[in-house]
């Protein structure tokens, strides 16, 4: 990994996903990031309500936002190097289910080690297919919620 690369891997996510837009040369390094947080500030800032106090509601309009964004940052995260953690926190429910196996997907895809999903406050239980999770001779550990509070990315 050359320097600027090291560099903007020190950046928070929201910073080097910033950078992107400085030059052409400059696009994709914000790839080179091992550890991704998507929560509802770095996906989606700040939320407000129609005053535009701060509101801790989430919308649909606010879950078809970060799983859109989500997907896209998955997407051109895989033209970067090997990842060692993603946590995806977000009130989600069973129906988003095909995302949450996409971008989990994706994470094993760059031989992700640790995956932490605090999927609470959606309405009901959003499942995947173990086997995307399982590549064999790769070792990846899955946390839920309750592991989330002890594990610093």
């Amino acid at each position: 990994m050359d320097l600027l690369s090291q560099l903007v891997s020190l950046l928070p996510l929201k910073e080097a996903l910033k950078t992107s837009t400085l030059s052409k040369s400059w696009k994709m390094i914000w790839t080179t990031h091992t550890d991704i947080v998507c929560d509802i500030s770095s996906v989606l800032g700040v939320l407000r309500d129609e005053s535009g106090k701060i509101s801790l509601n989430v919308r649909e309009e606010h879950r078809n936002q970060f799983i859109e964004r989500v997907g896209h940052l998955m997407q051109q995260r895989l033209m970067g190097p090997n990842m060692r953690s993603i946590v995806i926190s977000f009130p989600l429910s069973w129906k988003d289910g095909p995302h949450v196996a996409r971008w989990v997907g994706d994470a094993v895809m760059k031989r992700i080690e640790t995956i932490i999903l605090n999927l609470d406050g959606g309405s009901g239980i959003v499942s995947f297919p173990f086997s995307i999770i399982s590549a064999p001779g790769q070792a990846c550990k899955i946390f839920d919620q309750k592991w989330s509070n002890n594990f610093r990315a």
